[in-house]
């Protein structure tokens, strides 16, 4: 099946943008290990998907953590991982700019786009 025209279209709704960091295991010359963090993808389109929201009865006004669970959809070739911490941008017409972060979980790949979780916390 071809679907070439298809992604093109999809890749119309990618108002979003999204970057991408990698923790990477390195050996240094006296044998030691250490994580390393650096940037993979500096930007990349994409859209945001809003899977879960906190319900008003779930936020503590104590400031108890508000969870959002995203879908971020991307292109195929987009260099996501399990595990890569991700900042997604988004403009919303009453916030303005919108910053959500957290850790990717594996991505779902598709032949047109690429389906990856993302569980934001935030404090109230």
């Amino acid at each position: 099946m071809h679907t070439g025209n298809f992604a093109s279209y999809l890749e119309l709704l990618y108002i979003d943008t999204v970057r991408i960091y990698r923790q990477e295991k390195i050996t240094n010359p006296d044998g030691t290990s250490d994580n390393v963090s650096g940037d993979v993808l500096s930007t990349a389109k994409c859209r945001v998907s809003y899977k879960k929201i906190d319900a008003p009865y779930e936020v503590d006004l104590t400031g108890e953590p508000i969870i959002f669970e995203l879908k971020v959809i991307c292109g195929p070739d987009v260099p996501i991982k399990a595990g890569d911490y991700l900042a997604v941008t988004r403009f919303d017409p009453v916030d303005g700019l919108v910053e959500y972060t957290g850790y990717a979980g594996a991505p779902a790949k598709y032949g047109t786009h690429q389906e990856v979780l993302l569980i934001h916390r935030k404090r109230a």
